[in-house]
């Protein structure tokens, strides 16, 4: 009997089948997080708002959560993005950020740190 309880617990037949079915669950498991994951990405894309200036030649990708809370003005050469809720309620413009073009001679870093206001120079 005493042989027969050593030979169970050395079995490695049995050893090999249960690591090959934990081996095959966690890859199931894993297989199944990764296609959750990717189709969360997906649906993340799909929830984006796009404003389009056929004018200036350029898109403006806003998230989802941005929808009714700001103000777009556009202008022969740029394009200001504004804070609804300052420029409603208060008498501060509320500009959160503007794309300006500028056309005619090349513009360097320097020119743009010489700016009055801060800017960031994107080719």
């Amino acid at each position: 009997m005493l042989k027969k309880r050593f030979e169970n617990i050395f079995d490695s037949r049995r050893k090999r089948k249960r690591a090959l079915e934990i081996l095959v669950i966690i890859s199931i498991l894993s297989a199944l997080g990764l296609c959750i994951s990717c189709a969360h990405d997906i649906e993340k894309e799909k929830n984006i708002i796009i404003y389009c200036s056929n004018d200036l030649g350029f898109e403006l990708v806003f998230p989802e959560d941005w929808k009714g809370r700001y103000i777009i003005e556009e202008s022969d050469n740029s394009v200001s993005v504004y804070s609804k809720k300052i420029k409603d309620n208060t008498e501060l413009p509320g500009q959160l950020f503007s794309v300006i073009r500028l056309a005619g001679e090349l513009i360097t870093e320097e020119d743009i740190a010489q700016s009055p206001a801060p800017a960031l120079f994107l080719l």
